[in-house]
């Protein structure tokens, strides 16, 4: 083949633009310290750099976003618990206290001021947050575990589930001592002359005991329905469910349907005739068409049952223990009285209070009983029911329209629901980061407080009349003998009834020491199962560290060169440069000549 001195000219310009487009290569990658600057430089490296950016993206992800959140949630959460850890563990060492010494006047108004502390801290503890979210919650982050001021008024229907395995021995007390305003009223005590007079039995305390099953919360509105089961022999479940009926009754205990009272748009009183019967509630419109009013009058509910020994046959339903007591006064009773075979409920407390025949049947059962009750407003630091029982918010139903409701129900069932919230720490690995709020802690804590405070208050009512009554027999007025008499049945009373409760505050006292052992066992296996939990995470945490680390490295190696490398090729590619220039001037020196 023959060559010309233009093809040798021009393979010579290419060679000395491919070694130049090979210095510019060099210099990028002394620049860029990088293999390529684009994928067509080198196909092979572009793949095997996008698979390796992706990958680490997912790890820096994990290692840089999720686990510190994770780590951030959990250490509000542990902080959290371990506070409540600390109240409950301050609570058993007042439990200690109070069981074990005798307490003066001064140190009951401390137990008293303690406990009140105590209460408030261990409940602001459920509406703990991390960054605005509530971490006791579950998946409702924006909503409070604790009602708060700003929404105390709520209506709830809540279903909550007991147990006789949970029944408390608990004393109600009857009658109390009221200290004397005068002479005059301490000689007219006994005095059968005026039915007006006070008799030495209206102001002698008298106790029972009963075992108790506790609601979740006090001052309930209506009860609707009360549901008893229990396994047979043979392994089958025997459920008896008792529907509520209001019966109104007279000063005879006989049935009657009081006269209903309403306003009309002036506040004038209206009675009426036209009843409407809802939840049993009575009510009424007046003639002017005013707003239904809700009727009270005095009453019991009572739900029988089929005969059957091992359930209660009725189940009376309370206002409160004063309604209670002068039902148990009409029944010829002198204490609070339960039937043997039925139950007593009290809706001010939240107390179901069984008869003995009926507690000892229940406990022999493993009896449960399924309360459903409504609720119709709370106060600031209860939890809230949707984290606890299957219930319904009412809140927003509109009963004004007798005919119907108006307004959507907030159905909470906590079996359909998860509350879990989890985390993806890893490839295929997702950790839970909160803790339920009934993993931790319920309203029995709460419950006990209001008991120990009740009591403890009592005792101090009882000593401080006692004292009253110690002054009023030493005042130079009441110093006749006839009077000192009196005022000596009188200081007998007074003693009797701060000894019952100074004795029942012991109890009380040793009762919710118990309780505080079950409390601490449940939040010390909370933060148990979160430090396990955190265990986890951080030997995740390290993993992804050492990944990242490698994945990095890895991607390095494929991306970059090392400097030193760099500059062996950089002076490689510019002295081949070079070379072919200098052969292409060598070119530019030939003549016709050089080929004759």
């Amino acid at each position: 083949m023959r060559i010309t001195s233009n093809m040798i000219l021009h393979n010579a310009a290419t060679n000395i633009n491919g070694n130049k487009v090979l210095v510019d290569k060099g210099n990028n990658q002394m620049t860029t310290q990088t293999k390529i600057q684009r994928p067509s430089e080198d196909p092979v490296v572009a793949v095997r750099s996008l698979a390796l950016q992706t990958r680490l993206s997912k790890i820096n992800q994990y290692y840089e976003t999720n686990i510190p959140d994770a780590e951030q949630w959990m250490d509000v959460t542990e902080t959290a618990v371990n506070n409540i850890i600390d109240s409950i563990t301050e609570l058993k060492k007042l439990c200690v206290q109070g069981s074990t010494s005798t307490m003066n006047t001064d140190d009951r108004e401390t137990v008293l001021k303690q406990l009140k502390s105590l209460q408030e801290s261990i409940f602001a503890e459920g509406n703990a947050d991390y960054a605005g979210r509530t971490v006791f919650t579950g998946y409702r982050t924006d909503k409070t575990l604790v009602f708060t001021d700003d929404d105390c008024d709520k209506k709830y229907n809540i279903t909550q589930e007991l147990s006789a395995n949970d029944f408390e021995k608990v004393s109600y007390f009857n009658n109390e001592v009221s200290v004397p305003a005068n002479k005059d009223q301490v000689n007219k005590l006994d005095d059968a002359s005026s039915n007006d007079n006070l008799k030495k039995d209206d102001i002698t305390i008298q106790n029972s005991s009963y075992k108790r099953l506790r609601l979740a919360y006090d001052n309930i509105s209506d009860v609707e329905s009360l549901t008893f089961s229990y396994k047979n022999s043979s392994g089958g479940t025997v459920t008896n469910t008792m529907q509520l009926v209001t019966q109104a009754k007279d000063e005879n205990n006989k049935d009657y349907i009081p006269p209903l009272a309403a306003t009309d748009k002036d506040g004038n009183l209206k009675y009426e005739t036209d009843v409407v019967q809802k939840n049993n509630e009575r009510k009424v419109k007046s003639t002017e068409g005013g707003t239904p009013t809700s009727v009270s009058y005095n009453y019991d509910k009572v739900s029988s049952a089929s005969s059957n020994n091992d359930l209660p046959e009725t189940v009376y339903v309370f206002e409160n223990e004063l309604d209670w007591a002068d039902w148990s006064s009409k029944k010829g009773a002198t204490t609070k009285y339960v039937p043997d075979d039925a139950a007593v409920l009290i809706k001010e407390t939240g107390d179901l209070v069984f008869g003995k025949n009926t507690a000892d049947q229940m406990s022999a059962k493993e009896t449960s009983v399924a309360v459903n009750y409504d609720k119709n407003s709370f106060s600031a630091g209860e939890l809230k029911p949707e984290y606890y029982y299957d219930c319904v918010d009412n809140t927003g139903v509109d009963y004004s329209d007798l005919d119907g409701t108006i307004g959507s129900r907030l159905v909470y069932n906590r079996s359909d629901i998860a509350y879990d919230i989890n985390y993806t720490v890893a490839v295929n690995q997702n950790i839970t980061v909160n803790l339920q709020a009934n993993e931790i802690f319920d309203s029995s804590a709460q419950q006990d407080m209001k008991d120990l405070t009740s009591v403890i208050t009592n005792t101090q009512d009882a000593y401080e009349k006692r004292e009253k009554i110690a002054a009023l027999m030493k005042d130079s007025d009441y110093q006749d003998d006839a009077t000192q008499k009196k005022l000596s049945e009188w200081y007998t009373a007074a003693s009797k009834e701060y000894d019952y409760y100074n004795d029942y505050m012991q109890e009380t006292f040793e009762r919710v020491l118990g309780n505080t052992e079950d409390y601490l066992n449940k939040a010390n296996l909370a933060e148990t199962t979160l430090g396990c939990r955190g265990d986890e995470l951080k030997i995740t945490k390290t993993r992804m560290d050492e990944q990242q680390e490698s994945v990095t490295e890895l991607k390095s190696k494929n991306d970059n060169l090392d400097l030193s490398t760099i500059m062996m090729n950089y002076t490689a590619y510019y002295t081949a440069y070079q070379a072919s220039l200098v052969a292409a001037g060598k070119l530019g020196e030939q003549s016709l000549l050089n080929y004759i």
